[in-house]
């Protein structure tokens, strides 16, 4: 009999793990119901319920956001929502969503996918959406996204409280070592107009001579939200959602800590303390001879490597300046460069600024050389490793064209326009849309040598789901030189034979016109 008893552990010790693994795959084929982690509903999220289990919950290095809520909805309207879930080195993903009433707790109008990725639930009457197996991508690197339409209410329902879960695993087959993030956001019934709230500013300071894109989160945001920073009104805002402004910070007259301001259809929220001038440093004053190299990063998704040629029989003496997007330098370092030769430098931004990479910061590079250099910058995933090269270059021409941007079939572009010139600059964006469609217009006011950057140039302009090039026109009375580059990239992942988010692609330099 004791000679059985090993086989009798090792048939328990395998129905233990066959259970826990048909836990984790059920759960690969969609959450438990009702695990939204609603703090208004009172409902408990994966991570309090035990199926996901051992990190904390909103881990502030990763992110979970739903962009796409209409700050007051009208009736029979279809909005149609993203939710976002990003956390560093997980490799599988998951949500849940519902639309319910604040008052009688019901559902509120319909969802339904619209990438496949997510599937109907429903308990206790309500509806839910949430992921299907083939939404967790699983060996995918994060951001991951699911696309879902709402249906509002042919009735009003009073106020509609939208509440979602995501899940960053770690796809380990297991329930530890996964992160549950939860947020709330609401919608206005129809005629209504929301109080807006601010609960932070991102980055929280920048220069006294403003010109610091800045993200403001929230919620009550509406199309016509203004934006004062310390009293003095912001540029290039953009309303992203109900939740998220894009902004720029305009100059202030001394340094401090002063009070961030939105106003929606006459309603103000104040955030005090919510952002801090910090005293300028100088302003570039780049020679005729000199390089910018328009683009460079530093943060957990890419890094930016310089490379500089020498090509003459004499050692190069090349000062490089790293420049923050509000037009001020944010250090300098010297480097040398053999007779007829190359010199490489990684992680470029931490290099220049003595700082452990990733530095967090973006911006871009001047180089002064006493011998004539060529210099490019390679902005690398690293994550797939994949690389691209800027050149270098200098603004000649306060008219340009970007010969090519898209917000379609999974693909997104960039724009990045330096100010090339030692006043601020008004840049009119106009997008030409290929189907013969009315141009889309854009105003940006850029820093003397600042720098104005956006991940999605069509989101910004309010014009996704378009194609065509985009046209760039210093409107200053005396046009002031420009330099612009564009990257149309893949949001579609990749799982072998590198495992990432397929975003590092060539580089589109716009040319004067």
């Amino acid at each position: 009999m004791q000679k059985r008893k090993p086989l009798i552990n090792f048939a328990v010790s395998l129905i233990i793990i066959l259970c826990v693994a048909g836990i984790v795959f059920a759960f690969a084929g969609g959450p438990p119901t009702g695990a939204t982690g609603s703090v208004i509903f009172n409902q408990q999220s994966c991570a309090q319920a035990g199926c996901h289990a051992g990190m904390a919950v909103n881990s502030s290095s990763g992110s979970l956001t739903l962009s796409g809520v209409p700050a007051s909805y009208s009736l029979g309207q279809t909005y149609d929502l993203t939710v976002t879930i990003n956390q560093p080195n997980q490799r599988r993903w998951g949500f849940q969503l519902s639309a319910r009433a604040r008052t009688s707790t019901a559902s509120v109008g319909s969802l339904q996918s619209l990438d496949g990725f997510s599937q109907l639930q429903t308990l206790s009457g309500i509806q839910y959406i949430a992921h299907n197996a083939a939404g967790t991508r699983a060996g995918t690197v994060g951001p991951v996204s699911f696309q879902v339409r709402w249906t509002a209410p042919s009735t009003s329902a009073g106020e509609v409280v939208f509440s979602v879960a995501g899940n960053a695993a770690n796809n380990d087959n297991n329930n530890t070592g996964d992160f549950i993030h939860f947020r709330e956001t609401t919608s206005q019934p129809p005629g209504s107009s929301a109080v807006p709230t601010i609960t932070s500013v991102s980055p929280s300071s920048g220069p006294v001579n403003g010109g610091t894109p800045v993200i403001i989160t929230g919620t009550g945001f509406a199309s016509g939200a203004t934006v004062t920073v310390g009293g003095v009104a912001a540029t290039n805002v953009s309303v992203a959602s109900a939740t998220q402004i894009n902004a720029t910070t305009g100059a202030a007259g001394t340094p401090g800590t002063v009070n961030v301001v939105v106003t929606v259809s006459g309603q103000s929220a104040t955030l005090n303390g919510g952002f801090t001038y910090s005293s300028s440093t100088s302003t570039p004053a780049p020679t005729s001879s000199a390089i910018i190299l328009p683009f460079i990063v530093d943060t957990t998704a890419f890094r930016a490597n310089l490379i500089m040629s020498n090509l003459t029989g004499a050692t190069a003496n090349v000062t490089v300046q790293f420049v923050e997007a509000g037009g001020t330098i944010g250090g300098s370092k010297s480097y040398t460069v053999d007779p007829n030769g190359l010199k490489q430098v990684n992680r470029v931004i931490a290099d220049v600024l003595n700082l452990a990479s990733p530095t967090g910061k973006q911006g871009y590079l001047i180089l002064e050389s006493d011998q004539r250099i060529t210099a490019a910058a390679t902005p690398i995933d690293n994550t797939t490793i994949d690389s691209a090269v800027i050149q270098g270059s200098r603004g000649t021409s306060g008219h340009l064209l970007s010969l090519t941007s898209a917000s379609v079939a999974g693909f997104l572009t960039t724009m990045t326009i330096v100010n090339d010139s030692l006043v601020a600059n008004n840049v009119e964006l106009r997008l030409r849309p290929t189907d013969g469609s009315a141009a889309v217009v854009k105003n940006v006011t850029i820093a003397a040598y600042g720098q104005f950057h956006t991940e999605d140039v069509h989101q910004f302009m309010g014009a996704t789901g378009t194609v065509g090039p985009i046209e760039l026109t210093s409107k200053n009375a005396s046009p002031q030189p420009i330099i612009a580059v564009s990257r149309v990239y893949s949001t579609i992942t990749t799982t072998s034979p590198n495992v990432g988010i397929g975003q590092t692609s060539s580089f589109f330099s716009a040319v004067p016109y």
